[in-house]
């Protein structure tokens, strides 16, 4: 079975959505598929890339047996609402123009958001006849309503209408959650093609890290610390306010430290916050190899959702910590499925953490009882392995894939 994956991350940026596209790749590859990937040239978070620097329209490469074909697009990412929104209208037809090179593919699977690709796989389904799948994990545009970056009426008509279109012609739709399904029926999705498939965690990649050197400029900066982790993009649906809120009442706490590791359209304020407190240290996006060893060196982990935002998201940042066996502090909005996710495994706080004084006092309570921080590491472990395992997902997604394959 030939399968094709559009998504505008893939390694060697630095970001969840491109290692979640990859570890899906090498899913199907390793499930005997051939497999070509359509993403965008990297320009964020990078590590190194050979081609770097090479100005051509698309680039096809090979790498472990996965055919990348990369395409130059408009930025959309650390960028502003209307630049940010301009490049994500361009974006299918600028997919589009390298498709006629590639195989025919007996399915596609594409990433949202952004949501506008599901514009290109549709392209692909109607010039090729492949059915595709429509993988939503932000929904798109409640989410930017949500959090007032889509204010203008009639641009959120039009992208509404993209949305249901999108949905109309998909084939299959995934969710990460129930909570999810029951949004996208409510915005006009079918249930017959909706299927709720969990994003997943590799847990025994993070065992192996431990006892690895700490992959920080100076490692020496957590030494003796309570180090309370965010790692992961900073960008506006992520409530900072909180996380320096907190830094603020814990100042007087010589033994935590906040290490917020990452950038985005946020990062600049973060780091201008973060200079005026002793307690807090911004570093660098690390490599995505590296990042179960920062997780092994930390003492608990950092999410954090906008109160504004009403649907129902889950952060895949919790999943790494949980397989990393670190508790998990939550400060979220209550639609949030992460909430119960955080709570009902006993892996962590999220209920009740709606200020930067609620936050504190769980990291201090954490500090302050190793043992309890131990028992929720573990729990959350467990959780990852027992139902978000890359075989049990992986195999969803290849079974689903392969159902909707066209007699030949």
């Amino acid at each position: 079975m030939r399968v094709l994956l559009i998504t505008d991350s893939y390694p060697p940026e630095i970001r969840s959505a491109s290692l979640l596209m990859a570890e899906m790749a090498e899913g199907f590859r390793d499930r005997g598929c051939e497999v070509c990937v359509l993403t965008s040239s990297p320009r964020y978070n990078l590590a190194q890339w050979p081609l770097a620097g090479r100005k051509r329209l698309f680039y096809r490469e090979t790498a472990d047996g996965i055919e990348v074909i990369r395409t130059h697009t408009l930025p959309i990412h650390n960028v502003g609402h209307l630049r940010r929104g301009l490049g994500q209208v361009f974006l299918p037809a600028i997919f589009s123009l390298p498709t006629p090179a590639i195989r025919r593919p007996d399915a596609t699977v594409v990433y949202s958001p952004p949501l506008t690709l599901g514009l290109a796989a549709w392209a692909v389904k109607v010039s090729r006849g492949t059915p595709f799948i429509f993988n939503v994990q932000d929904i798109f545009p409640q989410n930017a309503v949500d959090l007032g970056a889509l204010r203008n009426p009639r641009i959120i008509a039009a992208f509404r209408a993209i949305e249901r279109f999108v949905y109309r012609h998909a084939d299959a739709v995934t969710v990460h959650s129930n909570a999810n399904r029951n949004v996208l029926i409510a915005s006009g999705a079918d249930p017959a093609k909706l299927s709720v498939i969990p994003n997943w965690v590799d847990a025994e990649k993070y065992e192996r890290a431990r006892g690895r050197p700490v992959p920080l400029a100076d490692p020496t900066i957590i030494e003796g610390k309570f180090v309370a982790l965010f790692a992961g993009v900073m960008g506006y649906a992520q409530d900072f306010q909180v996380v320096i809120d907190a830094a603020k009442a814990l100042k007087g706490d010589p033994d935590v430290l906040f290490l917020l590791v990452g950038d985005g359209p946020r990062g600049a304020w973060v780091r201008r916050e973060a200079a005026l407190l002793p307690n807090v240290i911004v570093h660098p996006f690390i490599q995505g190899e590296e990042y179960p060893a920062l997780l092994a060196a930390a003492d608990c982990g950092l999410v954090t959702l906008e109160k504004s935002m009403k649907t129902p998201v889950v952060p895949s940042k919790i999943l790494g910590y949980m397989a990393a066996g670190k508790p998990v502090v939550g400060s979220l909005n209550r639609e949030s499925e992460a909430v119960a996710i955080i709570e009902d495994a006993g892996c962590g706080f999220a209920r009740g953490v709606e200020t930067g004084e609620d936050l504190a006092e769980r990291i201090s309570r954490l500090r302050r009882d190793p043992e309890l921080a131990r028992e929720m590491g573990a729990a959350g472990r467990e959780c990852v392995r027992r139902s978000f395992s890359p075989r049990a997902c992986l195999d969803a997604y290849f079974e689903l894939a392969r159902s909707l394959r066209r007699p030949q």
